[in-house]
C-alpha cells in the first residue's frame, strides 16, 4: 500500500502551500472515549483555515513531555483547503467507536484530563492545544469541540462538550462529537482576508475582503476613541453577508460621523443566522484633519477665446471644490516663456461651487498662454489659445 502511495506523491505537483503557524489548527479532540477504549477511541480534528492545499505528511504530533509521533504516510497527507482531517489511535471503524479515521498513529496518547497537542512541520510551531480540567469541558464519552474558529483554540472557555452523536460518526449510540465534520455547536469562520482604512474628508471608508462566509447573515462596524480599544459603539446598520460562499467577497462602509484629527479603532462584528456572533481583530485610524482645498481644473471655455477693446470672459469647470471662498483663490495668467503677466484674486463662484467666470484683462495679444488657478497649495494649469 505504502508504494502505491509513493508513487502518487510522485505524480503530484511541488506547489502545496508552505504552512505557516495557525494555518491548521485543532478544532476538536476525544480524549476520553466511554463507548471504547482509550487505546482505541481517542482522535482529534484539524482543520485548513487557509484555501490552499497542505501536506502534513512527515510533520510531528507530541506533547510536552515523551509521547511524539512523525507522521509518515508513505507519501502526501493532504488536508484540503477549509476541509478536515481526523488523526486517531485506531484505524479501524469496527473498533474505534465507529468513526472514520484518516490517519493513525502511534507513541502518543491523550490524558482524560490534562494534555497538550503540539503540531509541528518541522521546527515550526503550527498549532498548540494545552487543555486541562480547570476551565476545559472535558467529560468521558464528549468530545470537546471549538466553538468558534476564529477564537483562541488555547482557551478553555472558547470550547464546549459535544452534545449529540453527528453524522460522521456511523451508528446512533455511543460517543458524541463530529470528527471530520462541523459540528452543530460549532461555526465556520468568516475568512476576513483583509480590512483596511482610508481617511476622506467626508469621513473614514472602511473596506474588507472575505474569503469565505458560513451561515453569514450580514456585518456591523463597531468604532471606539479610546487606546484600549474598549466601549465599542455600533455605528452602522446590518451590512448583508453572502450567507455561505467560498468567493472573496467585497464590502465598504463609510463613517461621516468622525472628529476631524481624532484616533479611533474600528472592528467588525459578523453575525450568523442562528444570532451568534464573532469579532474580528481591530485597526487603527486617525481622522484626516480639515484640509486645503483640492481640485482640478478639468476645462477653460471658449478656448480658442476672442477678445477685443474690453478683453474677454472665461469659464472654468472644476472637478472638485469644496470650500473654497474668493479670498482662497488666485489666478494667474502666464506667457509661452513662462513669464507672469497677470494675477487677480477676484473670482466669481457660481452656487454648484464646481465652476467659476474671470474676465481677461484688456491687450493681450493673439498667441498660446496659460492660466493657472492656486489655492494654498494646490496649483492647476490648462492652456488658453487667444485670438484678437
Amino acid at each position: 500500500m505504502k508504494s502505491i502511495k509513493f508513487f502518487i506523491w510522485l505524480l503530484l505537483p511541488f506547489s502545496l502551500f508552505a504552512a505557516q503557524p495557525g494555518s491548521v489548527i485543532i478544532t476538536e479532540i476525544m480524549q476520553n472515549p466511554a463507548d471504547v477504549s482509550d487505546t482505541n477511541g481517542e482522535w482529534f480534528e484539524l482543520y485548513n483555515t487557509t484555501d490552499q492545499d497542505i501536506d502534513i505528511n512527515s510533520w510531528t504530533i507530541r506533547d510536552t513531555s515523551s509521547d511524539e509521533h512523525v507522521i509518515d504516510n508513505g507519501g502526501p497527507l493532504i488536508i484540503a483547503a477549509k476541509g478536515f482531517l481526523v488523526l486517531g489511535r485506531n484505524g479501524d471503524s469496527s473498533a474505534n467507536g465507529r468513526y472514520h479515521c484518516d490517519y493513525d498513529y502511534s507513541g502518543f496518547t491523550l490524558g482524560n484530563k490534562d494534555d497538550e497537542i503540539i503540531l509541528l512541520a518541522g521546527t515550526v510551531e503550527i498549532d498548540r492545544v494545552e487543555y486541562s480540567s480547570s476551565i476545559w469541558p472535558v467529560s468521558k464519552g464528549n468530545s470537546i469541540a471549538l466553538i468558534n474558529f476564529t477564537s483562541d483554540n488555547n482557551n478553555g472557555a472558547n470550547w464546549t462538550a459535544s452534545q449529540s452523536r453527528q453524522p460522521s460518526f456511523t451508528g446512533e449510540t455511543g460517543d458524541l462529537g463530529s470528527p471530520g465534520t462541523l459540528g452543530v455547536e460549532q461555526t465556520l469562520p468568516v475568512l476576513l482576508l483583509s480590512f483596511s482604512a482610508q481617511c476622506r474628508e467626508d469621513g473614514v471608508l472602511l473596506h474588507w475582503t472575505t474569503g469565505q462566509e458560513s451561515d453569514n447573515l450580514g456585518f456591523k462596524v463597531q468604532r471606539s476613541g479610546e487606546k484600549q480599544m474598549g466601549n465599542f459603539q455600533t455605528v452602522s446598520g446590518l451590512i448583508p453577508g453572502k450567507g455561505n460562499s467560498f468567493a472573496n467577497s467585497e464590502y465598504e462602509f463609510l463613517d461621516k460621523n468622525v472628529i476631524p484629527g481624532q484616533r479611533c479603532y474600528y472592528r467588525l462584528l459578523d453575525i450568523a443566522f442562528d444570532g451568534r456572533t464573532a469579532f474580528h481583530p481591530a485597526i487603527e485610524v486617525t481622522a484626516r484633519r480639515s484640509s486645503p482645498v483640492k481640485f482640478e481644473l478639468s476645462r477653460i471655455y471658449p478656448n480658442p477665446v476672442s477678445v477685443d477693446k474690453n478683453g474677454g470672459k472665461i469659464h472654468f469647470k472644476l472637478n472638485r471644490m469644496i470650500n473654497i471662498s474668493t479670498q482662497s483663490l488666485k489666478i494667474a495668467i502666464y506667457n509661452i516663456l513662462g513669464e507672469k503677466i497677470f494675477q487677480t484674486d477676484e473670482l466669481i463662484i457660481n452656487e454648484n461651487g464646481g465652476s467659476l467666470s474671470f474676465r481677461l484683462p484688456v491687450g493681450l495679444n493673439t498667441g498660446t498662454y496659460f492660466v493657472q488657478i492656486k489655492a494654498g497649495k494646490i496649483i492647476s494649469r490648462k492652456k488658453l489659445l487667444i485670438l484678437n
